[in-house]
């Protein structure tokens, strides 16, 4: 049985999904990590659209949305995670201090497009037009306009899956990123190597 069913997300609605720092964004004082509520709360009483937390702030984030959620609980795996990603529609990122982005990078790998601010490690892991919109940081009508348009459209949503789950492989596979190590740790070792004459 798939999560969409197991968790009652309604098949007639656009699944949207926060996790990670922007689903805990509202602890650390709100700012810019409210502009993701800000944003759903705008677009919720217009469009079918259920947001999913998830995480161990899950339940309290609740009480920021103006309408239906769900809530499901941290996910002990990586597999759990991705069963999650495959069950929205979109992802919402809007954390502001990402040095990598692995929410952008997963949801990406899953076939699911992301919406996010352009900012920190996001900048590179999610390319606008390519797996998903980003918006500048801080941007909320930027935010609402990028979701509007993901939410409007579904052949956009399945072009920027497949782009993103491409861009993912092509670009942050584990096996690459190792290499880049190793020739970087080897050019290092070369360069003291040379300096010591």
């Amino acid at each position: 049985m798939g999560l969409r069913k197991t968790q009652r997300i309604p098949e007639n609605k656009i699944a949207i999904l926060l996790t990670g720092q922007t689903l805990g964004g509202f602890r650390e004082g709100g700012g810019i990590a409210m502009q993701g509520y800000d944003a759903i709360n705008r677009l919720i009483a217009t469009y079918q659209i259920v947001p999913v937390l998830i995480g161990k702030l899950s339940k309290e984030a609740q009480s920021l949305i103006n309408g239906p959620s769900i809530a499901l609980p941290f996910q002990e795996t990586p597999e759990d995670m991705a069963r999650c990603y495959q069950a929205v529609d979109i992802t919402l990122v809007t954390s502001v201090v990402e040095a990598f982005g692995r929410v952008a990078a997963e949801s990406q790998a899953c076939s699911t497009p992301i919406v996010s601010f352009n900012t920190g490690g996001l900048a590179e892991v999610v390319l606008n037009e390519v797996g998903g919109l980003s918006v500048e940081k801080g941007d909320t009508e930027g935010l609402i306009a990028a979701l509007r348009r993901m939410i409007e459209n579904e052949d956009l949503r399945r072009q920027m899956g497949k782009q993103g789950v491409r861009y993912v492989v092509e670009n942050f596979e584990e096996g690459l990123i190792a290499d880049q190590y190793i020739n970087l740790f080897r050019e290092r070792a070369e360069d003291r190597h040379r300096e010591k004459g």
